[in-house]
């Protein structure tokens, strides 16, 4: 997947070679966790961490209590210490995936690397349209709007040109103003905000690229081109099935109210739009399902980002 992204950064045209290189020192630097940290079976630590913490079978109050109280001298023990950055910051077990801006670390719990989102048995244009999008999108969160801020050790600084970051600002206005036109069924008319959603949306954009392009490159590399079967009784390409499963791992609906409420205060897009809008930036997408120019699937004005 990193090699992938290194390939888009480097056929970024608007980019400056110094940033571009910086950017790819960056993608090298970027640490990965899966699953779960090495801690979690040393048995020692974990006595050490826990110890002020004790189990009432028969008042799980008292457990509560317990667990917090334990919580806050831990806390408490770590002040004045050398600060220690550990990019998990949530259990293993949450269905999520998320990248750390102070590591630079993409974290993929365990609990996402099941059921749809990846299977080791399953074809790989599934478990690449399903978790490898999700890798690339975290990949992509260290060059948005934030992650552009944060250079490789994970300090706050200034490491690309100016010319790049306004070329950069120039850039994403397109997917703001894209992405505030979506209007949402079952609001009374109310739209998207773009510059809410931002973020999410470049991540979600170059993700789906980063992980085609990745899939193409496995294609090629160690299967000599060779496509993969088809899944029995579908007509359709593992290019297809490709974007198929990029989208159905994440299909949702919701109440009316809290769809309201989700427009206002979420920086994820409601899924109702979220994967048209991503698709209709797509040319990968387009030409696998021949959509026509001009069609919905296909406009002719797309936004681009890193390319």
């Amino acid at each position: 997947m990193k090699k992938s992204f290194k390939k888009i950064i480097d056929a970024t045209i608007w980019m400056s070679n110094f940033t571009k290189r910086a950017s790819k020192e960056k993608i090298d630097k970027m640490g990965v966790e899966v699953g779960y940290p090495e801690e979690i079976y040393n048995d020692a630590l974990l006595n050490s961490v826990h110890k002020q913490f004790s189990i009432t079978p028969e008042s799980p109050f008292t457990t509560a209590v317990s667990m917090s109280k334990a919580e806050m001298v831990r806390e408490a023990q770590l002040l004045r210490e050398p600060v220690f950055k550990d990019p998990w910051k949530e259990s293993p077990l949450i269905v999520n995936a998320r990248y750390s801006l102070d590591t630079n670390t993409i974290i993929i719990h365990s609990g996402i690397l099941q059921g749809n989102m990846y299977s080791h048995g399953s074809p790989k244009y599934m478990n690449y349209g399903a978790i490898g999008v999700i890798i690339g999108h975290e990949i992509t969160h260290g060059f948005d709007i934030r992650g552009r801020k944060f250079d490789k050790e994970g300090r706050k600084q200034a490491w690309w040109l100016q010319r790049d970051v306004d070329k950069f600002e120039t850039k994403t206005q397109c997917f703001i103003d894209m992405w505030s036109n979506f209007t949402i069924p079952g609001t009374g008319g109310m739209k998207n905000n773009g510059e809410l959603t931002l973020n999410e949306v470049l991540s979600d954009h170059e993700g789906a690229r980063i992980s085609y392009k990745a899939y193409r490159r496995m294609i090629e590399k160690q299967q000599n081109g060779k496509e993969e079967k088809r899944l029995p009784g579908l007509p359709y390409t593992p290019n297809q099935l490709f974007f198929i499963n990029l989208v159905q791992p994440m299909c949702t609906n919701i109440r009316n109210d809290m769809k309201k409420f989700w427009i206002q205060n979420m920086v994820h897009p409601l899924s109702s739009i979220r994967f048209v809008g991503l698709l209709q930036n797509n040319e990968e997408f387009a030409d696998t399902w021949n959509c026509p120019v001009g069609s919905r699937m296909n406009p002719a004005d797309k936004c681009t980002l890193y390319q």
